[in-house]
Order: structure tokens, then sequence, then C-alpha cells
């Protein structure tokens, strides 16, 4: 019976730790988000000022499976795998057609994204992280446009005012 009750309370503290750490980590990522934006209003820089802007790839519906070893991003999210890639590094990937036009998303290394989402070339690749939080918050689907098949073209976000990211990229993301 005591047993029992001990696997229990051993249980319960393995959860209270993971929830800990969560808190921990959630804590940190809103430390950084409040870093990012503290210069906001202060920026003069745009989107097209820190990448490249650039469409996904066209990929048809039968070269996408299950089995293949890289992974390929659509508008909103995984959408299968191919048996090669286009980056070796993670990407910041942005929704451009359809009802998940503005979706922000960071891919894994070594993944494809498909025609379906813009992604962000950056030349300075320590910016990642910092534009990502950035964008999550951006609202892009503000600058959405077309009724029948809404979208987010590159004219529409090049402009896009973003803060000053150089006090944060020695910081430890």
């Amino acid at each position: 019976m005591f047993f029992w009750f001990f696997n229990i309370v051993n249980t319960i503290g393995t959860i209270d730790d993971l929830i800990e750490n969560i808190t921990n980590q959630n804590i940190k990522i809103l430390e950084i988000v409040e870093k990012i934006f503290r210069n906001l209003n202060e920026s003069d820089i745009m989107l097209k000022d820190l990448c490249e802007i650039k469409y996904g790839k066209s990929i048809t519906a039968s070269k996408l499976d299950n089995n293949g070893k890289y992974t390929v991003y659509g508008g909103n999210g995984i959408i299968g795998t191919l048996d090669d890639y286009m980056f070796d590094k993670s990407k910041i990937s942005i929704s451009c057609r359809g009802a998940a036009a503005g979706n922000v998303l960071l891919t894994t290394s070594f993944s494809t994204i498909s025609s379906n989402s813009l992604y962000l070339n950056l030349y300075d690749e320590s910016l990642t992280l910092p534009l990502y939080a950035f964008l999550l918050k951006a609202r892009l689907n503000n600058y959405v446009t077309g009724s029948a098949q809404p979208q987010i073209t590159i004219e529409n976000i090049k402009f896009l005012k973003v803060p000053i990211f150089d006090d944060y990229k020695n910081d430890n993301f």
C-alpha cells in the first residue's frame, strides 16, 4: 500500500520538476522578447535591410511522402518529406497564400520550404531567433491582400520596420 503511495509522490515530484523547467524556459523567452521590443519605436531598419526575402520551392504532391529523410514545410507546418533539402540551417518561413497567410514558422535544419511560403535569407544568421520572435508578434496577417485568395507578397512585407538588433546579437539566446 505504501509503495503505491510513494510512486505517486515520486511521479508528482517529477511533474513538478518539468513544470518548473518549462516555467523557467518561458520566463527566459519573455525576457528575450522584452529586450527585442525595447527599441521597437526607435527603429528605422526594414526587413529588406536584414535579409533577402524569397519564395519557396514548387513541389508536386506526388514527390511528397512520409518516407523521405528531410522535412518539407508548407504554409501551415510540416507537409511531408523528401530525399533532398534546400537548406542545411533553420530558416524563418512566412506563409504567403491561403487562410494561413501570415503564419510564421522556424524550420528545422536540413529542410525544404514549399512555394506556399516565403523564407528569409538573413545577412546575419545570429539574428534568426530575435527576428523570429519579433515576427511572431508582428501580426503579419495585417499585410495580407486579396479576398478570394489571401496572400502576402515580398512587396507587402519588405518595408516592415523591425527593432534594432545590434544590442542583442551578443546576448545568450
